[in-house]
Parts: structure tokens; sequence; C-alpha cells
């Protein structure tokens, strides 16, 4: 799959999908990456035309296309599928089947299915595929992976996750909130992110309780509880619409790690028996040989060198330089998961309805099969 070339030739690349992902993340992104990675920018593709004029305002040389089956062949060396999720899959296949390698924003599907079919085509047309849930590459990521692998501090017991908030994404489209268009809410936007961890971290979860607000619609709040195999449990808390704590907390057997969820680089650690916790932003361990006073290791990455290393970590996988951090084999196992969730739901308790509201919801939920 590697397409070994000289480092100063540009990769070229095309952003599919040109809504406010596109203009607030990825053009800044590919712009930043320019000094480490020469990537050039040949192709624009949205069936909006004006969508298309503003992000021609970062790449002005870039052709302007209304669908990917209009580029021309080695047009692009791997493309950037930033559209809504019911197009990423037939956006992806056919781009991988052109000899594009694809880096497809997450939710990587919207089922499945189409999830092991965007794999499948990967391996048949040997093109790279990878998944944009970058939190990977976040140093709290990493160092909570690290301390689970290495045992320092001992066995991961219980985890408690909350994120989320009023909804404020300035959306290009009302696709977030469309059934026919996204098939879940909160738990299959953010929890794509948790759950990738969560996996990541611990394996495949042995038993899990799932439930939501949806009612037949789309989610706006929903709670998990998970079961690992060995040993470890906790609960996720996601909203869109209520103002609740952000925090990550992992027990291990002797100590803690707090970090907020969406936080890159700084963490809360707590030793078990000691008085006082360690706060502050991560650095890369200094060389151990160099003795006491010789400072910190760099900075680690931030928020939003994070979402640019995705971007590189493709580009030097096409060039046989490293191997893709989130595969499509990965993020497959966490839309699984999340399908899973959603065919069992419960209906969350929500004391504040009426006795007439609630016999409604439950009317509703019998009708569309969401009760269990």
């Amino acid at each position: 799959m590697a397409d070994p070339r000289p480092k100063t030739e540009p990769v070229k690349a095309a952003l599919v999908g040109c809504g406010a992902l596109a203009e607030l993340y990825y053009a800044p992104a590919l712009r930043g990456i320019q000094s480490a990675e020469p990537v050039r920018i040949t192709t624009l593709v949205d069936p909006n035309a004006a969508r298309r004029a503003v992000l021609s305002g970062f790449f002005p040389d870039a052709r302007r296309l209304s669908a990917v089956d209009e580029l021309n062949q080695g047009e692009a060396d791997f493309a950037i599928v930033a559209s809504p999720q019911k197009f990423h899959a037939a956006q992806t296949i056919s781009l991988l089947g052109s000899g594009v390698h694809v880096l497809c924003e997450k939710p990587m599907a919207a089922t499945v299915q189409e999830a092991d079919a965007m794999v499948a085509a990967s391996v048949e047309h040997r093109r790279l595929l990878s998944v944009g849930l970058f939190r990977r590459f976040f140093p709290t990521s990493r160092i909570v992976h690290e301390l689970v692998a290495g045992g320092t501090l001992g066995r991961p017991v219980s985890f408690e996750w909350m994120e989320g908030g009023p909804f404020n994404w300035p959306a290009a489209s009302p696709s977030f909130f469309q059934k026919s268009a996204s098939p879940g809410g909160v738990f299959a936007d953010i929890g794509t992110h948790v759950l990738d961890l969560l996996l990541w971290w611990f394996g495949e979860p042995e038993s899990f309780d799932y439930e939501d607000d949806a009612l037949g619609g789309i989610e706006a709040n929903a709670r998990l509880r998970l079961r690992f195999g060995s040993g470890v449990s906790g609960s996720l808390r996601l909203s869109r619409d209520t103002a609740i704590p952000n925090g990550t907390r992992i027990r291990f057997e002797r100590g803690s790690i707090w970090f907020q969820g969406a936080s890159a680089d700084s963490v809360v650690v707590q030793l078990d028996g000691c008085s006082h916790v360690v706060r502050g932003a991560l650095h890369s361990a200094p060389d151990q040989a160099g003795g006491v006073g010789t400072g910190f290791g760099a900075s680690a990455s931030t928020y939003s060198q994070c979402f640019m290393e995705q971007i590189l970590n493709l580009c030097r996988a096409i060039r046989g330089e490293e191997a893709l951090v989130v595969p499509g084999t990965a993020a497959a196992k966490g839309m699984d998961l999340i399908e899973r969730c959603y065919a069992a739901r419960r209906t969350m308790s929500m004391p504040w309805l009426t006795p007439d509201e609630l016999a409604g919801i439950e009317r509703l939920a019998l009708s569309r099969g969401t009760r269990k």
C-alpha cells in the first residue's frame, strides 16, 4: 500500500466536503503541516458551489468539483472525506477504487455493514483507509494507554466519563439532527471518540447497559455502563442540551488520572497515600542521563497539533515511513459497539414528563421497537 517517493515531492490531496469541519479544522491543519510535509491541495469537492467558494479562499489553485467521480486519474494521492456521515461509505469506496488513499472523518459510516465494506475496499484496492478519531494522538490518551499497558499505577479498576453541553457547532447543514442523514445523535458523535479510546485502552467489553432519550429520533442525552474482561468497569454520560461537568477519571490500584475529555495535553495525577496531586501540562520525558536540573522535555502536542498529526500520519504511511494510528479496522470495532448499544437501547428516565407524556413515549417506543 505504501507509495515510496522523494520527500520533496508533494503529496496531492482532495478535500471532499467543504462544510464547517473543513473550513474550521481541515483547511487550517492542511496549511499548518506544510513545514513538516509538503501537501498540495489539488481539488475541492462539494455539491454546494457556495461552500466550494469559501474553501477556495484557503486553496485558490484547487479545482472545484461537485462530486468525487469527477476526479481525474492521478489528481489526488489521498482524499479527506469530511462530508455528512451518510455519504462517507459511498464516497470512500469510490475513492479507494480509483486508487486514492482516504482519511475519512468520524463516524466512518452509517452502519457496521458500510464500515466493513469500506475496509474490504481498502484491502481489495490496496489503498490506506484511516479514520479521523484523532483523540488517539492526544498525549493524555497516550499516557493512559501507557499506564494501562505498563502497570505503573497497577491494574485499572474503574472509569467515569462525562462530556457535552448545549450544541453550538456551526453546522452547514441540518444533518446532525436528521435521522435520514445521521442514524445517531450525541452517542454516535462524541461517543465515537470515547468508545474508540476505551476499546484501545481496555479491549472488548464483556457487558454493557445503554439508555438514551431518542424516542425513535436522534438522542440528545445518552448513558452507557461498560464492564471489560479485565475487570475494569465504568460509566459514560454524554449530552447535547445540558451543561454537564466535563471530565474523565480513571482509577487504578495505586492512584488515578483525571483530564477533560477533549483536553489533549494536561492531566491531574493522584497517587494513593499522597496528600497532594500533580496537575499540569504534559511534556516529553527528559533525558534520563541528564541529571537533576536539566529541565523538561518538549511540550506535548496541543489539540490543534494532534489534528494535524492525523493527516501527517496518513502522509507518512503513504510513504511507507510509519503505520496508521487509526486504521479503518479499528474504527469499525467502535461502530459495531455503537450499533449494538442502539439495538439494545432503553429509554432514559425523564421524571419531568407528565404521566400522559410518559404513556405516549411508551406507545411510541413499542411501535418503533425501541423499548427493551
